[in-house]
């Protein structure tokens, strides 16, 4: 009778293993599955990316080499080197609009909240929104003529 308990549990215990086996094998089989077509899909993006960035007109030409994109940067010639700086001197006329923009729009606010006060306080908030006004159209400038410089450097 014992022998016989003993057998069974055996049978149980190895039947229990064999469906652990079977569950670890079906999970690493699913886990392939899913690498396989997440590197499929990741594929069909590089594409996409490589259209992309072609598209762009930004000079670049990327070449794709099995799931690696390599966009060779060419020296920037002085010709080039130019052109970027009026990219930058473009650039930083945006952000100075934006910055009056900001000081329109903060001056239009100070005037409807403060109608009711004196003029000279109006007339102090939007001299103090004026001095942060040329304070950070100052540091425009002052980064794109470091940036001038560091584009015009050979």
């Amino acid at each position: 009778l014992i022998k016989k308990k003993r057998k069974k549990k055996e049978q149980e215990l190895k039947k229990k293993r064999e469906q652990a086996l079977k569950k670890k094998k079906e999970q690493e089989l699913r886990k392939k599955i899913e690498r396989a077509l997440k590197k499929k899909k990741e594929l069909g993006l590089i594409n996409e990316i490589e259209k992309a960035i072609q598209n762009e007109d930004i000079g670049l030409n990327p070449a794709v080499d099995g799931d690696i994109i390599r966009i060779p940067i060419p020296a920037l010639s002085e010709e080039r080197r130019k052109e970027l700086t009026k990219v930058a001197s473009k650039e930083s006329e945006e952000a100075k609009i934006s910055i009056r923009s900001h000081r329109r729009n903060g001056i239009d606010n100070v005037s409807t909240i403060m109608s009711e006060n004196s003029s000279d306080d109006t007339k102090r908030v939007e001299s103090e929104i004026q001095k942060l006004t040329d304070i950070y159209i100052g540091k425009v400038d002052e980064i794109l003529s470091k940036k001038q410089d560091e584009l015009l450097e050979v």
